[in-house]
């Protein structure tokens, strides 16, 4: 008789096993709902992924690669396109618990606002130097074979005349002649962008790079509120 000699099955006292259609149990976690998946993957994406190589395609070795005529547009795109994943990961985690105040949430609410807020910035991004002017080419007439001669002769005279002439007024003619496109980018070059663009530049990388940081912490948080 199970019952007289204790022997029975009890399901209240035996160890239930793990369900292991559940990842979060089979790793030890608690038990996860979808909506927080979905707003992890989209945040991670964002500010993990797509963000971060936005940020290296602006870089100096990012635009040796991805080509001084594409990077910019590659960056522009690669930046709109997580700021939605994280905006939407966020509005995710909003409609569902709404305007919490944990860490977390608190510092996820700051993060996306920032967000969307820089890139606003590039309206007010200063001028750059202006550009080398354009190489310019001129094609020689041909000349009637019964001029040649006297074409070349008065070219001798012309060529003996200007060697007299400059070295007579070097300086003056220095000064007057005008500058080759290899010259005027070395100018350009050297002149650089203005004060207010290197400004501009040196806020745009700071809070990019700000950004970027303070979500890997804030992703780090969730993960550890996951946990717990």
């Amino acid at each position: 008789n199970a019952e007289a000699g204790g022997g029975g099955y009890d399901p209240a006292v035996e160890p239930q096993a793990a369900d292991v259609r559940d990842p979060c149990a089979a790793i030890g976690l608690q038990p996860v709902e979808g909506w927080v998946i979905a707003h992890a993957i989209l945040t991670v994406l964002g500010w993990v992924v797509l963000l971060p190589a936005g940020i290296f395609v602006a870089s100096p070795p990012g635009r040796r690669l991805v080509g001084a005529e594409r990077w910019f547009n590659v960056h522009l795109t690669l930046q709109v396109t997580g700021t939605l994943f994280a905006l939407f990961g966020a509005l995710i985690a909003v409609y569902e618990v709404g305007l919490s105040s944990g860490t977390h949430a608190l510092l996820g609410t700051a993060l996306t606002a920032v967000l969307l807020v820089h890139p606003f910035a590039a309206l007010l991004r200063p001028k750059g130097p202006a550009p080398p002017p354009a190489p310019t080419t001129t094609t020689a007439k041909p000349v009637p074979a019964q001029d040649r001669d006297e074409e070349t002769a008065s070219k001798d005279d012309e060529a003996d005349k200007r060697s007299s002439d400059m070295s007579e007024n070097t300086s003056s003619a220095g000064s007057e002649a005008k500058s080759s496109p290899e010259e005027a980018k070395q100018v350009a070059k050297a002149e650089g962008p203005s004060r207010a663009r290197r400004v501009w530049n040196a806020y745009h990388k700071v809070f990019g790079y700000g950004l970027v940081l303070l979500a890997l912490v804030e992703i780090v948080l969730g993960f550890l509120e996951i946990s717990i």
